[in-house]
């Protein structure tokens, strides 16, 4: 995210309110997010699915929606909102050792979030809070690992 923007310098996916233009339909608003923030034509996201939906830190309901980019194309990115885009290749987002949990206090309140880390080109890049939970929620059940996804026992 953009500084300046909500959750600014945060890595995180596009995503957004659903809008009467979207016809209030989620994979809709995924892609018309995608394509508002960072430039992927909608034409090129084959949609796999969607992931069970999840609450953010303020309690806002999220449906991650699942997609293959066919074929190259060049970030465009939306000013005000995007600053970066970046590409992980997919074996490291099913890597479970790139996954930690980290303890954190919000509003007086402890909890608890994922944190993933990549190294690119001898740059860090960690993804934590919901898009982390995203990340590793998907790595769970696309390694078909049985259970619930449980912060106790998921430390690497």
């Amino acid at each position: 995210r953009a500084a300046g923007s909500r959750d600014g310098g945060l890595w995180c996916f596009p995503g957004g309110r659903s809008e009467a233009k979207d016809n209030y339909n989620l994979i809709n608003t995924a892609l018309r997010e995608a394509e508002e923030e960072a430039g992927i034509p909608r034409e090129q996201l084959d949609v796999l699915g969607k992931l069970g939906a999840c609450h953010d830190r303020v309690n806002s309901l999220i449906t991650p929606v699942i997609a293959v980019l066919e074929g190259p194309f060049t970030p465009k990115m939306s000013d005000g909102e995007v600053s970066e885009c970046v590409e992980i290749p997919l074996a490291a987002v099913l890597d479970k050792s790139r996954y930690a949990i980290r303890e954190s206090q919000y509003n007086g309140q402890t909890g608890h979030y994922h944190q993933f880390h990549y190294a690119e080109a001898g740059r860090d890049i960690d993804v934590y809070g919901i898009s982390g939970g995203i990340m590793n929620y998907f790595r769970h059940f696309t390694n078909k690992e049985r259970g619930p996804l449980d912060y106790r026992n998921e430390h690497p």
